[in-house]
């Protein structure tokens, strides 16, 4: 199976996806995103450049689960062995005042003010100015590695995992959803909130999103079903589904599916995606 990390971009006004393709091992390495390829909505960009980042240009590992681009224009990675910030020219550790070493970083969202949170092996963690919170399972959540992170339009906490879904209530408990609650599969991968507030939840065996209190199952375009491995908005607000059948749109209510006619495409599990902005 090829991985890979794309991430979405706006660029000039044009949406585009970064795709890192590696196989899953090089003689003994596993190796993570670090080959970039560029797409554009339907045709591959022939006009740009590539350049390929390993352990040896600074990076704590080669495998890279996440990506977040701050608001200044750095670009936050997470990794199997901690975080790194890439400034454009070098790989930076941006905790280094914190004596916590974070791991397996699936995910990282800023909180709207002067934080950042990360979902990580260790847990849902909260840094404001280098001070770290840490949320798992001796605080209520069902399990300490998580997957993702995200808060809604209300600012409520969701924390995903392998055995479920956690939301944070105003009094610091926490609901717990699972299949009972119609969630296609307790293995929650990705959250992300879309047009008019909807919540969408991607899990191992499939898509859902969250209305009238409970979860709705989603149907892709696609034989099988698929395992959600990403989702990102665009500057547009689609909804870009990555899943281990291709990558999927919603536009105006429809899915559209990438990667049918590309045997590259095609074989390329989509394990993260982020809209990068220039």
């Amino acid at each position: 199976m090829v991985q890979s990390s794309p991430v979405a971009v706006n660029k000039g006004g044009v949406d585009c996806v970064f795709v890192g393709l590696t196989p899953p091992h090089s003689g003994d390495k596993v190796i993570g995103s670090s080959a970039w390829i560029l797409i554009g909505m339907s045709l591959w960009a022939q006009d740009y450049s590539f350049r390929m980042f390993t352990t040896e240009d600074g990076l704590p590992s080669n495998t890279v689960y996440s990506f977040y681009q701050d608001p200044s224009g750095f670009l936050w990675m997470g990794t199997h062995e901690s975080v790194t910030v890439f400034d454009g020219l070098h790989f930076r550790n941006p905790l280094t005042d914190t004596d916590m070493n974070l791991n397996r970083v699936r995910h990282i969202i800023d909180d709207g003010k002067d934080g950042i949170w990360f979902a990580s092996h260790s847990g849902a963690i909260h840094v404001v100015n280098e001070k770290m919170t840490v949320y798992d399972e001796s605080q209520g959540l069902v399990d300490s590695s998580t997957n993702d992170v995200l808060l809604d339009g209300e600012g409520t906490l969701w924390v995903s995992s392998r055995r479920g879904l956690n939301r944070r209530r105003p009094d610091g408990s926490w609901d717990l959803f699972t299949q009972a609650h119609g969630l296609p599969d307790e293995v929650v991968h990705n959250l992300k909130v879309g047009k008019d507030e909807t919540l969408w939840v991607g899990t191992r065996k499939g898509l859902a999103r969250f209305a009238e209190g409970r979860f709705q199952p989603v149907s892709l375009p696609v034989e099988g079903t698929p395992g959600i491995y990403a989702m990102a908005l665009d500057s547009r607000q689609r909804l870009w589904v990555g899943t281990n059948l291709g990558l999927f749109v919603l536009e105006d209510n429809n899915w559209l599916r990438f990667g049918k006619d590309r045997s590259a495409l095609e074989a390329t599990a989509y394990n993260s995606l982020v809209r990068l902005r220039f």
